[in-house]
């Protein structure tokens, strides 16, 4: 995309990244101009022409205001992109608790100008949000209830379709402009006295500790490095956060277990491998783990202590920011 020559369809990705994959943090606000900066994972359909290919795109944008209009100038990756003119800019604040909040960009339909001058871009300035953790995670996630997961679909069609995520048991629900984690996290006592609080315990993450291969050369096993900062922290790609559910082993069916340390929080037999299952015909979501995952020890199949296990919806503010963090939990969705 030239910035000398934006299309009606180039104009229209834009719009589309910046309201729908771009989670933004305020930097600066004065009288006369305000600025808010993103750092995104790369975008399935906004790109730069004739730019080598970013996985991470760090969007600022320098916003003035004019007789009811707004003129916006957007620097992406340090470098300035253009000008545009919208009749309808609006930020909506997401609030996490304790510390962390972010704004949802909504746009009118945007027309190229020229300002006749560049600001100064703030690029050196760091958000001092509080990072997305386990703990953040536990604090701000709901008990789904048998009524709840009743409505919710995991095959076939109909309303409220939960969309996978990639890990065993963790989906994502699109309801209006809102998106939701639905997973099995473990028992907060569990994850207190037993495992490592820097980690978030899905059962996707769980089972994927458990199960995943140990070549460095494969592709669904080893991190890909190229999440991006959940609360805008650092610009440019970084490893998995531990609080992503991006997790997909290369081996699904009858795995076998090469990392036993984890088997007493799934099953009380000495099990040697995993099978992740899917439902065959429409399914609502099942609070049992036994739905998406057996234990076998050789061809004897042990079921999973479901004891250990909550099933819990993420709040949708949250949710947003992990999923927009991830390039394959953002497509999965975007899809």
């Amino acid at each position: 995309m030239a910035i000398s020559t934006f299309s009606i369809g180039d104009l229209g990705y834009l719009r589309n990244f910046l309201q729908n994959e771009c989670n933004w943090f305020r930097i600066c606000k004065k009288t006369f101009y305000r600025e808010y900066r993103s750092v995104a994972t790369s975008s399935p359909t906004f790109s730069l022409n004739n730019k080598p290919k970013k996985f991470c795109l760090h969007c600022e944008i320098v916003i003035l205001k004019r007789s009811g209009e707004f003129m916006f100038s957007l620097a992406v990756n340090g470098i300035h992109f253009g000008q545009f003119l919208t009749g309808r800019m609006k930020f909506n604040k997401k609030s996490v608790p304790e510390g962390l909040y972010y704004y949802i960009l909504e746009l009118g339909s945007i027309t190229l100008i020229d300002l006749n001058f560049i600001p100064r871009y703030n690029s050196d300035c760091v958000t001092s949000m509080r990072c997305v953790t386990p703990e953040l995670i536990y604090e701000n996630c709901s008990i789904v209830c048998p009524e709840e997961a009743i409505r919710l679909t995991v095959k076939g069609s109909g309303d409220n379709k939960l969309t996978p995520l990639g890990g065993c048991g963790a989906w994502c629900l699109k309801n209006g402009g809102d998106l939701y984690i639905y997973t099995f996290a473990l028992s907060y006592d569990l994850f207190l006295t037993c495992y490592d609080k820097s980690i978030f315990p899905s059962l996707a993450k769980i089972i994927f500790d458990m199960i995943a291969c140990e070549s460095e050369d494969c592709v669904f096993c080893k991190d890909h490095n190229k999440h991006v900062s959940q609360a805008g922290q650092i610009v440019g790609c970084v490893s998995n956060q531990e609080t992503c559910f991006c997790y997909t082993p290369c081996k699904k069916k009858m795995a076998n277990i090469n990392n036993p340390e984890l088997i007493s929080l799934l099953c009380d037999q000495e099990i040697n491998k995993i099978d992740i299952m899917y439902p065959e015909r429409k399914a609502s979501l099942s609070l049992d783990i036994n739905s998406y995952a057996h234990g076998y020890s050789g061809d004897d199949p042990y079921a999973l202590k479901c004891v250990n296990w909550i099933p819990v919806r993420i709040s949708a503010a949250l949710s947003r920011l992990i999923i927009l963090s991830c390039p394959v939990c953002k497509r999965v969705v975007m899809d």
